[in-house]
């Protein structure tokens, strides 16, 4: 990757600069680039926040092609540890604080995988797998803590039940 974003056909929620999308995200697919259209669009309604999470994202994303993080999918925590870490010896805190809440505000949105219904379906298939050779039930205790939402821990969340 080298840092170039990738033009995506304009929509009428985003200017054209905002219709752009850093390539390790094009590189993931179509389903990423909606998504993370979508997170901008749909989900930032101040448009001044929106400008200071599109700028943190894109100079993130910048600094992983920069250090060869990537694909979309293998950055991890200690990446944007890392990243964060760079940014306290330049930035103010307040910053610093406003791109670490861009950055898991955005990832959060991205990997939300109970609304992929492949996801779902993947699960059913090693439930399915198990059962198939002779496994007698599953330990359901830990569901609660397969689903992340912002502000709640998945304890006594509908979506777990």
């Amino acid at each position: 990757m080298s840092g170039e974003l990738a033009r995506v056909p304009g929509s009428a929620m985003l200017t054209a600069s905002q219709s752009r999308v850093p390539a390790i995200i094009a590189a993931a697919g179509q389903d990423s680039v909606l998504k993370y259209l979508e997170f901008f669009a749909a989900n930032i309604r101040n448009p001044n926040t929106r400008g200071a999470y599109l700028t943190a994202a894109g100079k993130f994303f910048a600094w992983c092609d920069l250090n060869a993080i990537g694909p979309l999918e293998q950055i991890q925590r200690l990446h944007v540890a890392a990243y964060v870490e760079q940014l306290t010896r330049v930035h103010s805190a307040p910053t610093v604080k406003q791109n670490l809440a861009a950055l898991r505000m955005l990832f959060d949105f991205l990997r939300r995988p109970i609304e992929n219904p492949a996801v779902g379906e993947a699960m059913f298939d090693v439930v399915r797998f198990w059962m198939d050779l002779g496994i007698d039930g599953f330990r359901l205790d830990a569901v609660p803590y397969l689903f992340e939402e912002e502000g709640h821990n998945g304890e006594n969340h509908p979506l777990t039940h």
